[in-house]
């Protein structure tokens, strides 16, 4: 048997085609092709996949974008020149990425850490975290605005802060719809602060004293 991994009577797998089969082509992620191509590429590293050929003959559904590339492929270079085209056709252009971060972007059914994820993905390097922090705050529940606004610290702290607000009004919420309790009125004279942000600043002040010891 030769180094290629082929016999003389050609029933033995060669190396090129054991490779093919060690590598498991992750689906297409079309909101973050560089992405998906780093995970391509770490598949290539664990099957010991070096050659251009190979990486180029790679099969996936996304190839019909690039079919001119397919059909008439370049002397060198190929899966380069098929991963920069690819990258460019579907990657959205920085004016559309900033449209969807102002207009485009909800909360929905995410969390508010994974909601300033997106927004960065999107902003990229075009939108500092000064200009970030409004756009993702305006976003989120009236309460957890209200308490935010007031906070200095960084956005990975606030997105924290963001989430223990959340877990403490989702379980506020479903209390006071399984259970009918009349509240008590404030005291005269007092600031009539809801019971829900009383208790998210209370988590927060949790949150805080655990992180400086």
């Amino acid at each position: 048997m030769n180094n290629s991994g082929d016999s003389s009577d050609g029933k033995t797998v060669s190396l090129f085609e054991v490779s093919c089969i060690a590598v498991k082509v992750p689906p297409f992620w079309r909101e973050n092709p560089a992405i998906w191509f780093s995970q391509l590429e770490s598949q290539f590293i664990t099957s010991a996949i070096m050659k251009d050929s190979t990486k180029y003959h790679t099969e996936t559904e996304i190839l019909s974008q690039v079919s001119d590339i397919i059909t008439s492929p370049p002397n060198s270079d190929m899966y380069k020149t098929v991963k920069e085209r690819l990258v460019n056709i579907v990657s959205d252009s920085e004016e559309r990425r900033l449209k969807k971060l102002l207009q485009d972007v909800e909360l929905g059914d995410k969390c508010p850490s994974m909601l300033l994820h997106h927004m960065q993905d999107l902003a990229g390097n075009c939108v500092g975290d000064e200009l970030l922090l409004p756009l993702w705050l305006q976003r989120l529940s009236k309460q957890t605005q209200a308490i935010l606004t007031t906070s200095s610290d960084d956005l990975n702290i606030l997105s924290v802060m963001a989430e223990k607000i959340a877990d403490v009004t989702s379980g506020i919420e479903i209390c006071s719809n399984n259970v009918k309790t009349k509240v008590p009125e404030t005291p005269i004279g007092y600031p009539k602060t809801p019971i829900i942000l009383i208790m998210a600043i209370f988590q927060i002040c949790k949150l805080k004293y655990v992180n400086f010891h």
